[in-house]
């Protein structure tokens, strides 16, 4: 019996390298369960008549059956197969065709439970939605995560250059070495502000399709998903923290309207007044990957898998949410900021070593 599976299992992974459209993914897996039941019940002197195949490495394998997910037993059962199919069909094993075969039926079988997994979860978009809307939820998400990972690098630039001067006074240091950074903090902060009014202040339209932003998003769940008794803790969640950040947003919107987007003479002493600490900047962008990660009801973590992959190995927020560049772990890596302004704090170090003349100027 376990040949036969065996046997029949060679002949579909030859359909499926040679595209055939009899081949059906489903039945393939189920083909390799019963073959790997079958392998659990043979005895070894059973297995050790079929000459065939890695006797060893059988027995190992059914002896890890019972410590593994069924995923990964037919994920390493379908790589030892294929390894004996490429000895068949005389692969060179290691060559670059033996490597992009091996690595399309593992793809594969991962987008097959990847699949079974999206429609068991009862949150999934997919399983809330019509199909014809699912194309503009999908496309909101990919614009959200977009600002969000451009917000993230004008925060990270943002504190960088107020972390240096909060040890270098700019009154210490040449003005010319600051211009640049004093400029790049004004347009930052400007361009922060405009995009946390796209995301939480401007009124939006799902029909009309315009100002799609955080509140946009709420809108188009509230309006497309019929049934939301699955997902009402979900939206819940999100919306008490859409909430907290209006509550922190709300009083950017005299800055944006009478002082960003045009001037108005009559309030800009009004908007020039409002006080926006950095550490509210940090709040709105985290509570921001969170209510994006509440929303976007699974479409990153099923996207395909490697992103469920890294969103397992990180976290939501650094692989949809941050720029890589920014948080590189290593521990050697150096950023174009660090770089610019490890410049300027040696000009200045070196400076204060001068000797200083008679008359107070340094040489």
């Amino acid at each position: 019996m376990f040949e036969k599976i065996y046997e029949s299992l060679i002949a579909d992974l030859e359909k499926f390298y040679l595209k055939d459209e009899t081949f059906n993914m489903k039945n393939f897996i189920d083909n390799t369960v019963n073959c790997m039941v079958c392998l659990k019940k043979m005895d070894n002197e059973a297995l050790s008549k079929i000459n065939y195949i890695g006797f060893s490495d059988l027995i190992s394998m059914r002896d890890r059956f019972n410590e593994q997910n069924e995923e990964f037993r037919i994920r390493e059962f379908v790589s030892f197969l294929f390894h004996y199919y490429s000895l068949y069909t005389k692969i060179e094993i290691g060559s670059d065709e033996w490597v992009e075969k091996s690595n399309a039926i593992d793809e594969h079988i991962e987008d097959y439970f990847l699949e079974q997994r999206r429609h068991s979860a009862v949150t999934h978009y997919k399983n809330l939605m019509l199909e014809n809307e699912q194309s503009d939820f999908e496309n909101v998400l990919e614009l959200l995560s977009n600002q969000l990972k451009r917000y993230d690098v004008n925060l990270y630039y943002c504190k960088k250059i107020l972390d240096f001067f909060d040890k270098y006074y700019p009154d210490e240091i040449f003005p010319q070495d600051t211009f640049f950074l004093n400029n790049y903090l004004g347009n930052t902060v400007d361009l922060m502000i405009l995009t946390i009014s796209k995301l939480y202040l401007d009124a939006c339209d799902v029909k009309k399709r315009k100002n799609c932003g955080i509140k946009y998003l709420q809108s188009f769940i509230g309006i497309k998903v019929s049934d939301k008794s699955n997902i009402k803790d979900i939206l819940k969640k999100a919306s008490a923290k859409i909430k907290e950040v209006v509550s922190i947003a709300e009083k950017l919107e005299p800055v944006r309207d009478k002082l960003i987007a045009h001037f108005d003479i009559s309030d800009i002493d009004t908007a020039q007044n409002v006080k926006m600490h950095i550490n509210e900047f940090v709040k709105i962008y985290d509570l921001s990957c969170e209510i994006l990660e509440l929303l976007s009801l699974g479409y990153f973590n099923y996207k395909d898998g490697f992103s469920q992959n890294m969103i397992q190995a990180n976290n939501f927020k650094f692989f949809v949410c941050q720029d890589p560049w920014c948080h590189n772990p290593n521990q050697y890596y150096e950023s174009d900021i660090d770089s610019y302004l490890k410049t300027i704090k040696m000009k200045f170090d070196a400076c204060k070593l001068k000797p200083v003349n008679n008359n107070g100027s340094k040489e």
